[in-house]
């Protein structure tokens, strides 16, 4: 088994953060001298070819974030947000596949997370009940549970179910899209990793979907 600098047993999440930020190092060297490259270059066609090849490094430092993400490492900056200011806009875009219940009711309860990240992970959640339930309405309600201090998400599509084996593995990663979906992205280990970070619990339910339950702040973290 490897060990740090202090002669500390690296655990699987311990190397896969130490192989990314490697990763990174490499990408941002390439990424530099394309973009200095760049500045000199005149040639319209040698111009497209090195944006291209900036457009695929931007891609692979975002999957390098996903992979932190998964595993709960992910360098993003928590503040608080109103819950509809997070909620809306991912609602608005997806009206015409779900039914929400809750959200005006809870509409300034306050969620400490990333906005960006948690727009992205909740969308993936969405997404991923909607193809798996072949674009069943799916209903998303919000309760807050005033004695444990949670916000109650609920992704809901009437009688949906899968095997065992799926939902031990449905959070590991490219599982849920690759055996599931016949996709190639991480699929819900992004985030079940990234809601664990700002202390949610991601789950599924047989017969109901998705249930994230979201801690919220106390008096303390407000400063």
């Amino acid at each position: 088994m490897a060990t740090d600098e202090n002669n500390k047993e690296l655990t699987n999440d311990d190397v896969v953060g130490l192989i990314v930020h490697a990763y990174n190092n490499f990408l941002s060297g390439m990424m530099g001298y394309s973009e200095l490259t760049l500045l000199d270059c005149e040639n319209p066609s040698q111009v497209k070819h090195i944006n291209h090849s900036l457009e695929s490094g931007h891609e692979a430092v975002h999957f390098g974030k996903t992979l932190l993400a998964s595993i709960g490492r992910l360098q993003a900056d928590m503040k608080l947000y109103p819950l509809k200011e997070l909620l809306e806009p991912i609602f608005e875009k997806n009206d015409e596949k779900i039914f929400v219940s809750g959200l005006d009711s809870n509409k300034n309860t306050l969620i400490k997370t990333n906005i960006t990240w948690f727009q992205e992970c909740f969308t993936d959640l969405l997404q991923f009940i909607s193809n798996y339930a072949e674009n069943q309405k799916i209903s998303v309600s919000l309760e807050l549970d005033k004695e444990s201090q949670k916000l109650i998400v609920s992704f809901c599509v009437a009688d949906i179910s899968m095997s065992d084996n799926d939902i031990q593995n449905l959070f590991t990663p490219f599982y849920s899209s690759k055996n599931m979906l016949g996709e190639k992205d991480i699929g819900l280990s992004k985030a079940k990793g990234f809601f664990r970070q700002m202390n949610a619990d991601l789950s599924w339910v047989n017969g109901e979907g998705f249930l994230l339950e979201i801690r919220l702040f106390d008096s303390a973290e407000r400063t």
